[in-house]
């Protein structure tokens, strides 16, 4: 049992890692310990038992190769974890976690040491051998745990109020849609096939939207909102996994990757989502909204309950079936009477993807739509500067489903029916919002500024994937944060013509603030893409900062 119960005790000592939230107290952490020590104790006593159970004296001598192979695995893994999560853990936390696996390297060498040199002559351990691998055992579970208790959060310091004037009078449309990329973009609007977003990129500005891995949709779109990096605004997930078993009420955020520990780590327990207690950092329109602004968000994650000034919030729960995740709650009877039944759609776009289209297109599609009307709907009350927010996930499922096939025909030349086929119910897809963004254009009157964004992007299958289909075309796409997103700006003062260059998804919410004639909070993440206005909006708007807009006074 001993190689699987000190297992055990490196993953319960990793979970305090990944989620500094968790009180480092000895009675939460002695229980973490027992339960998973426990676990994988019993599996590693039933792994062990056909090999050992007939030749005993094997065991002795079995038991330092299993420890040290535990100890160089966690390395590994706690390794992995500090650089997976990069973005998402604390600096401190991260530096902790590299130099824990440090110690557990050591500590593995050291035992492997050991073991070779008696297995190497025949060697019978003696009892200073059997002393220093018990010893080295025991500290590397200190130093796991010294490592982890010499973390304290930082403080952060309490920002001066900030005051906040003369804000331009621009009609704002943000349309956030999933798993878009300018790798789509660019030569479908070159072609002529997308002509609304064509002349966006011939009237306005473009980049390259820098993302980060793991690709979670919730913490990634937070970032994009708030200007500000997951371990800053609080949203590490998109679902909470409850631990009991830790103390009443605990629940994890973060949990280790690459050991399949969602599927054993959490004892079968129901996880619930993500909500907007969570999250610590104000979004745009939280921002707009303390500056006398009455935005519209439809569909964004963590969008309920808002703030005094938001004329309108539906998170993007409602449209899973959650109740209570639209303000005000009047609004609920209207937004679900105007939800889109499969046989509503038209028909004609139905046929492109396929007869009979895939169901989780289908579903994708009408979920846009529903949102679509549902802005449309919200905005005909608005005032002539209107602020929406309004976020797209449909075309996630047919960039999953084809967007490999798109890749290898139009990009790659490959001539084959089944990727010609992917690649025009892409595009199918692509124009349909094409379609909306155009009529979602005409609304307004004076000074208007269009941002259609994407956290992360969509990418073909790995060379892995092709040469495991034998020869088969594989159109399936991959949606990832090493594929880049995007940011299409177009309006008064945006440069025309301009690509940006890279940038990242934090840098979206300084940069629409900008656009608006507001100072840029100190302490976000990201910048504002100056690059992307002209010389004389900038000559008119100098850069400024507030130090934060968590303390702004109206």
């Amino acid at each position: 049992m001993l190689p699987g119960a000190l297992a055990g005790a490196h993953v319960a000592g990793l979970l305090f890692f990944l989620n500094p939230a968790l009180p480092f107290r000895f009675p939460p952490l002695l229980r973490a310990v027992l339960a998973y020590a426990a676990l994988l104790g019993g599996v590693s006593l039933l792994a062990h038992l056909p090999w050992l159970s007939k030749a005993r004296r094997r065991a002795p001598r079995f038991l330092p190769w299993s420890l040290a192979a535990v100890l160089l695995l966690f390395a590994v893994v706690d390794g992995a974890q500090a650089s997976y999560y990069a973005y998402y853990l604390p600096a401190g936390i991260n530096v902790r976690l590299l130099k824990a696996a440090a110690w557990l390297a050591l500590a593995g060498l050291i035992v492997l040491y050991v073991a070779l040199a008696h297995g190497w002559t025949r060697r019978a351990y003696g009892t200073a051998s059997r002393w220093s691998i018990a010893v080295v055992v025991l500290l590397s579970l200190y130093a796991l745990v010294e490592r982890r208790e010499s973390f304290q959060p930082r403080p952060e310091p309490t920002p001066l109020g900030a005051v906040v004037e003369g804000q331009r009078q621009v009609a704002l449309f943000v349309v956030g849609i999933d798993g878009a990329t300018l790798d789509a973009l660019l030569p479908l609007a070159e072609q002529g096939r997308l002509p609304f977003l064509a002349a966006t990129l011939r009237e306005g500005s473009y980049a390259r939207l820098r993302s980060f891995t793991p690709t979670r949709a919730q913490p990634l779109w937070m970032t994009l909102a708030t200007g500000k990096y997951p371990y800053r605004h609080g949203v590490l997930a998109n679902q909470l996994a409850p631990a009991p078993f830790l103390f009443r009420g605990a629940e994890l955020q973060l949990l280790p990757a690459g050991i399949g520990f969602s599927h054993w780590g959490t004892f079968g327990a129901a996880e619930r989502p993500v909500d907007r207690s969570q999250r610590r950092a104000l979004a745009a329109w939280e921002v707009l909204a303390r500056l006398g602004v009455s935005p519209t968000v439809v569909g964004w994650p963590e969008a309920t309950p808002p703030p005094p000034g938001v004329a309108f919030a539906v998170s993007e729960g409602f449209f899973a079936g959650r109740p209570g995740q639209v303000s005000s709650a009047e609004l609920e009877a209207t937004a679900t009477a105007l939800q889109v039944a499969s046989g509503e759609i038209d028909p004609g776009l139905l046929h492109a993807f396929g007869d009979p289209p895939p169901a989780g297109v289908v579903t994708g599609l009408g979920q846009d739509l529903w949102r679509e009307r549902l802005a449309d709907r919200l905005l005909d009350g608005q005032p002539s500067s209107p602020a929406l927010f309004l976020r797209l996930p449909g075309l996630r499922q047919a960039a999953r489903r084809w967007f490999g096939g798109y890749v290898a025909h139009d990009l790659e030349g490959v001539q084959s029916d089944r990727a010609a086929s992917a690649a025009r119910r892409v595009e199918a897809y692509y124009r349909h919002l094409d379609d909306y963004l155009a009529t979602l254009w005409t609304r307004g009157s004076g000074p208007r500024l269009l941002a259609v964004v994407s956290p992360y992007g969509a990418a073909a299958p790995s060379s892995w994937r092709r040469v495991s289909s034998l020869g088969r075309q594989p159109v399936e796409g991959v949606l990832t944060g090493h594929a880049d997103g995007v940011l299409l700006l177009r309006g008064e003062g945006v440069r025309a013509g301009s690509f940006v260059g890279e940038a990242g998804i934090a840098d979206v919410a300084p940069t629409l603030l900008y656009a608006l004639g507001l100072p840029v909070g100190r302490d976000m993440d990201g910048r504002a893409l100056t690059g992307a206005f002209e010389p004389a909006f900038l000559a008119g708007h100098p850069l400024s900062f507030v130090p934060s807009y968590e303390t702004l006074t109206r």
